[in-house]
C-alpha cells in the first residue's frame, strides 16, 4: 500500500472533570464509522472517533514501555481489579514522564551553564582584588549567601581559590596556580 492509503489517527483530548476525561482518538478512514476494528479494541463511532484504552494512555503517558523498563521488560502494571475508569482517573492525574524528564535536563543544563558562568565571575572578581568576602560574591552576583558558599567552597576545592582567614568572616584570594 501507498503512503496515502494510510489514515493518520490524531490523538483528540476533550477532559471533563472528576476524573471522566474522555480520551478520544479521530481516525479518519472512510466506511468504517460505527464498525470494531479488531486490531483497536474500540469501536469508530460515525464520527470516526474511538475512545483510547488505559493502555494506549498509559503509553501516550509515557508509563507503559518508557519509564518502567527493566532490562528490556515492562514492568508497570496497574493493582489487580482496578477498573478502567480508576485507570483513566489515574493517568489522567499524572505527569508525562518523557515531558517532564526532557524538563529536567534542560533545567539540569542551564544550572550547569550558570553555575560556570558565575564561577568565572568570581574568579575574574578575586584575580582584581587582594581578597574577596562572601559578602562581595553575593553583591556582584545578586545571589544568596548559601549560593556564594557554595561557589567559594567549589572554587576552594578545586585549587583556584585558597582560604586566607577562617572564622565568621573568611577572606579568600587566588591561588598561585590559576
Amino acid at each position: 500500500m501507498r503512503y496515502e492509503e494510510h489514515p493518520v489517527a490524531h490523538t483528540i483530548l476533550a477532559t471533563g472533570g472528576s476524573g471522566k476525561e474522555q480520551n478520544l482518538i479521530y481516525q479518519p478512514k472512510e466506511g468504517v464509522g460505527g464498525t470494531m476494528i479488531p486490531s483497536k479494541k474500540t469501536e469508530l463511532n460515525n464520527e470516526k472517533i474511538r475512545v483510547m484504552t488505559p493502555t494506549k494512555w498509559g503509553r501516550l503517558q509515557g508509563f507503559i514501555g518508557y519509564a518502567f523498563m527493566k532490562d528490556g521488560v515492562d514492568t508497570f502494571s496497574f493493582p489487580e481489579g482496578m477498573t478502567d475508569g480508576q485507570k483513566y482517573k489515574q493517568l489522567g492525574n499524572s505527569v508525562t514522564i518523557p515531558v517532564i524528564e526532557e524538563l529536567a535536563h534542560f533545567m539540569l543544563a542551564c544550572f550547569d551553564k550558570m553555575t560556570n558562568s558565575q564561577t568565572s565571575l568570581v574568579l575574574k572578581i578575586a584575580k582584581e582584588n587582594e581578597y574577596i568576602k562572601k559578602k562581595n560574591v553575593m553583591e556582584k552576583l545578586r545571589i544568596s549567601a548559601n549560593q556564594a558558599g557554595y561557589l567559594l567552597k567549589k572554587l576552594v576545592a578545586s585549587g583556584d581559590l585558597e582560604i586566607v582567614t577562617h572564622g565568621r568572616y573568611s577572606k579568600y584570594q587566588i591561588t598561585s596556580i590559576v
